[in-house]
């Protein structure tokens, strides 16, 4: 009976923190409806760093209608919606650093599928990303290295890492499931877009 009522535990837990992940995510700090009221003028003013498939993998993740596969990207920091008037000139030298001494490609899994915002503006279907414990390694560097530049904005807490596929329609129309590799790290800034590339290991 004990076993019964422990896995039952185990089963409400991971169910709320579920539900916590999706309730947070829609109206965290900053709401995604907010942030990608629009797109195009969030990329031409804004600050983020995020990781990039690589070419193959991005075509698997494409839908029809959704983000090109040069513009599928997994975000590690979210700098706002606006970075004008600051330079990112620091931060790309020191992404550069980090990355050489990188010790190659983030492999990942994708898992599942969601939708952030339903039913609101920034209603989007993403790819849920996980398994990969270079991927919390490499967030933490990421982060440790922006933190010494700037006063990073709040960040969504819990980090669901997720790639999103295109927006205004629910997670049924996303199919893709299994491994994923990212192979370049993206710096975006103003306007301005540096990769570097993660180079394979040994």
């Amino acid at each position: 009976m004990s076993k019964v009522c422990e896995t039952s535990r185990v089963a409400f837990r991971t169910l709320a923190a579920v539900c916590a992940v999706l309730v947070l995510w829609s109206s965290g700090p900053v709401a995604i409806d907010t942030r990608l009221t629009d797109v195009t003028e969030a990329r031409a003013t804004g600050g983020m760093i995020a990781l990039l498939p690589r070419a193959a993998d991005a075509q698997m993740l494409t839908v029809v209608g959704g983000e090109p596969a040069d513009e599928l990207h997994l975000t590690l920091i979210d700098f706002g919606p606006d970075v004008s008037g600051r330079s990112g000139d620091d931060l790309a030298r020191r992404l550069g650093d980090l990355m050489t001494r990188w010790a190659g490609e983030v492999k990942a899994d994708v898992f599942g599928h969601a939708t952030f915002s339903p039913g609101r503006p920034g209603e989007c279907a993403v790819y849920l990303v996980g398994d990969s414990p270079e991927l919390v390694d490499l967030r933490a560097s990421v982060t440790e290295v922006s933190t010494q530049l700037y006063q990073l904005p709040p960040q969504h807490d819990p980090w669901v890492p997720h790639i999103t596929a295109k927006y205004g329609v629910l997670e049924g129309e996303l199919t893709y499931s299994g491994p994923v590799m990212f192979d370049r790290v993206r710096l975006r800034w103003a306007g301005e877009t540096r990769d570097f590339a993660l180079h394979p290991a040994g």
